[in-house]
């Protein structure tokens, strides 16, 4: 499926919707960010290494990865799906979703996977401003997806302008910004 395919999928109409239908987009989210990301030679062994693609913490997407992976291949490779239960837990991954769960420990992933390459997705506010590089969003009741390009360069991924276009592009300020500034609601 590519790029095009982002905007063309639709919740299953499915009458057991488990998980929430949401998480069937974002496991075919994940495959396009797999496929429209370019990550650098030394982040894997060899030719024939997995592109590792992980969920740490609570997994919300039950069998949804496996069947969406199955016999799909990104940049030439056999994709895997890993889940950790924790941070500590945290082993080698190409691109990993943190929860709403996890999202307070995003500081701590960080620091866990120092060094290594990874496309770092989650789905809570501010995610993307607060050192990920995808964060899932809903807008007007569908998912859509916003990229931080600098925390993509730091972490020597490439992502693709056909996938830029589609997002919401996240733009670092110099100044540190109050997180809750836009939930406080009331007058100023």
């Amino acid at each position: 499926m590519g790029v095009s395919g982002l905007l063309s999928l639709e919740a299953s109409s499915d009458p057991e919707p488990k998980p929430a239908p949401e998480f069937h987009l974002k496991a075919a989210f994940l495959y396009n960010f797999a496929l429209f990301t370019d990550w650098p030679a030394e982040s894997f062994e060899d030719k024939d290494s997995p592109l590792v693609v992980a969920v740490v913490g609570k997994d919300p997407f039950g069998d949804l990865l496996e069947a969406t992976f199955r016999e799909k291949r990104a940049k030439g490779r056999v994709i895997q799906v890993q889940r950790y239960a924790s941070v500590k837990a945290l082993g080698r991954c190409d691109v990993l979703f943190v929860p709403r769960s996890e999202s307070e420990r995003l500081g701590e992933i960080r620091r866990r996977l120092a060094g290594q390459h990874v496309l770092l997705v989650g789905e809570s506010t501010g995610f993307a401003l607060k050192g990920g590089i995808v964060n899932f969003y809903l807008k007007d009741k569908a998912v859509a997806f916003e990229i931080n390009p600098k925390e993509a360069a730091r972490a020597k991924l490439t992502i693709s302008s056909r996938l830029l276009k589609l997002a919401r592009i996240v733009e670092e300020k110099e100044e540190v910004e109050d997180p809750g500034a836009d939930d406080r609601g009331g007058s100023r």
